[in-house]
């Protein structure tokens, strides 16, 4: 890869923001989930960017379409869309499991290991 290309990926995705933007589905209005996309270049001074890409649960993730069931961003078990939630950063989570994400936060507990 030649070197200002190398440069410009890496200035693409150094200058993304952190959070991506809240975004409604073109098609049916749904608000959109993110799931990271882990991206990297190669060799030396390869780096690695996590991206997050929306998809709209109802569009995109029908079942005809997708079998895809995202994991949980807290306990890492599969989130059945149908009673998934969004953290604050748009990750897919169990709702249990973001409740106490955030109690562990407030009373610095370990994260709870969920049993679905």
């Amino acid at each position: 890869m030649s070197r200002n290309l190398h440069s410009d990926i890496d200035h693409f995705f150094d200058t993304l923001p952190d959070e991506p933007p809240r975004l409604h589905c073109s098609k049916c209005g749904s608000n959109l989930m993110y799931l990271n996309a882990t991206l990297f270049t190669t060799g030396p001074g390869g780096k690695m960017w996590d991206v997050p890409l929306p998809v709209c649960p109802k569009c995109d993730l029908k079942e005809d379409t997708a079998k895809f069931v995202p994991p949980c961003v807290v306990c890492g078990k599969p989130v059945q869309l149908e009673s998934s939630k969004t953290d604050e950063h748009g990750q897919v989570v169990h709702e249990d499991c973001y409740t106490q994400r955030l109690l562990s936060v407030a009373h610095d507990t370990p994260s709870p290991q969920h049993s679905e």
